[in-house]
């Protein structure tokens, strides 16, 4: 019995030293990755680096809009449409971390009240708000557009939606209810703004199509895609199904006012992920691609410079790691 102990001690006592060397080479010695990046009107200067072996990729695009805070709604208390809200959560969960891969961690989660907070206060420059619930609460829309949510994204605020379509529904406590027939015209002033029907498309926009490809963005269910024909100021970032008299998108940005709104249509892991993207990028529905360049390091540093001949509001991300981003920031023009 005693030879058995010693033995069973001698293992355990081996295993935890196994343990203990993975951690302490796991913390001693873990990758690491960095970028910086000199923005202006006319060129970047950027720099990168690793302790690992990864491929790198740097883009620039015009007329950002920078993110600054970040407002997920979720809220038990008030119905879902088409998710639960166990899967919503789990969204919004791996939202956030494709968010804080990308630098972005400024986020916070917020209920139907303080939802009705934020859109009554006067706009922020820099806010925007995520809805991953497929309806909104009755706090910020009841099928009206001059006041609530609408009127807080026609103010300026940025609308990133991903779910059913885009007010059709709301939700009154954990009842849905219908908002009027109209409200595809009373929000983007077309009849026929979303595509209802269930659609995959496998043919890439050809007005964002630079940008979209420089961004990675594969998301291609059209499925309460916005008409990007149709609507004023919307731009096409996905993939397009052309119903013969009008053009659907997957990833679609469209001006609102003074505002934007980003809608993709199913809640999966593509959207997640194109989502994130999205809203660390700050990219806007008149951004476009105005340089590229790609490489690859392995245990070291890199630096280069990208030029063109003017832009407002320049953005640059520099990502690493292709096709799984493992790092990525985004730098702007003061």
């Amino acid at each position: 019995m005693l030879k058995k102990n010693a033995a069973a001690i001698v293992t355990v006592s081996v295993f935890a030293l196994i343990i203990l060397g993975q951690t302490l080479a796991y913390f001693a010695v873990p990758y690491k990755y960095d970028a910086f990046a000199d923005v202006t009107e006319t060129g970047v200067e950027y720099t990168v680096s690793t302790n690992s072996s990864v491929s790198y990729t740097v883009l620039a695009y015009d007329n950002a809009r920078p993110v600054s805070k970040l407002y997920i709604y979720y809220d038990e208390g008030h119905a879902v449409s088409a998710i639960t809200h166990e899967a919503q959560l789990r969204f919004i969960s791996d939202t956030i971390v494709e968010l804080r891969i990308r630098g972005f961690t400024d986020v916070k989660m917020v209920n139907a009240e303080e939802l009705f907070g934020i859109v009554s206060s006067e706009y922020v420059k820099g806010d925007a708000i995520l809805i991953t619930s497929g309806v909104l609460p009755s706090t910020v829309y009841q099928g009206q557009t001059d006041e609530g949510i609408f009127k807080w994204v026609n103010e300026g605020g940025a609308l990133y939606w991903v779910g059913y379509a885009i007010g059709a529904l709301y939700a009154d406590g954990m009842d849905i209810k219908d908002a009027p027939p109209t409200y595809q015209q009373d929000i983007f002033g077309v009849e026929n703004g979303i595509l209802m029907n269930h659609v995959i498309s496998t043919e890439r926009s050809e007005a964002g199509e630079g940008l979209s490809r420089a961004l990675m963005l594969s998301y291609n269910v059209v499925t309460y895609g916005l008409n990007v024909s149709a609507i004023p100021g919307a731009l096409s970032l996905g993939f397009n199904y052309n119903s013969g008299t009008d053009v659907f998108s997957s990833i679609s940005l469209a001006e609102y006012g003074d505002g934007v709104i980003s809608v993709m249509g199913s809640v999966n892991d593509q959207s997640r992920t194109a989502t994130a993207k999205l809203i660390a990028t700050g990219v806007s529905p008149t951004s476009t691609l105005i340089g590229t360049e790609d490489g690859s390091l392995v245990r070291g540093s890199a630096a280069g410079t990208i030029t063109w001949e003017h832009g407002e509001n320049i953005g640059v991300q520099i990502r690493m790691g292709d096709p799984n981003t493992v790092y990525a920031r985004t730098f702007f023009s003061a």
